[in-house]
């Protein structure tokens, strides 16, 4: 019932966010560990819905514009387990690691979630 629910949230909030400058990004390790975020563009804030909507330690937000395309925040999980995620927002790859030794990659989709502007484009 849970997984019912939080796919509920996460549907509403992509319908939600196309119309604001947010992007709501679910990353899948396998078939049964997934991480979602909300990423606000504007005040480049990053909340991590799995985790009762944590707001997020930012520390590299990517300006595609310029070049930058890695996103590295970190939050703390159940059991004040520390992770930090790094997300390509252009290849849609991301990584996670714990302090507790856990360190997997995994895919956010399958195309990026921040485009980069076309340089030939009018």
């Amino acid at each position: 019932m849970k997984k019912l629910f939080n796919v509920i949230v996460f549907f509403v909030l992509l319908i939600n966010t196309s119309k604001a400058n947010s992007i709501a990004i679910k990353c899948y390790i396998d078939e049964e560990k997934s991480y979602s975020f909300l990423l606000n563009k504007n005040d480049k804030t990053v909340s991590w819905l799995d985790q009762d909507n944590q707001k997020m330690a930012v520390t590299i937000f990517p300006d595609v514009d310029k070049g930058g395309k890695l996103l590295i925040m970190g939050g703390i999980g159940k059991n004040n387990e520390k992770h930090t995620f790094i997300i390509d927002v252009v290849k849609a790859l991301m990584s996670v690691t714990t302090n507790l030794g856990f360190n997997k990659t995994g895919k956010c989709g399958n195309k990026s979630i921040i485009e980069p502007k076309d340089q030939y484009a009018d």
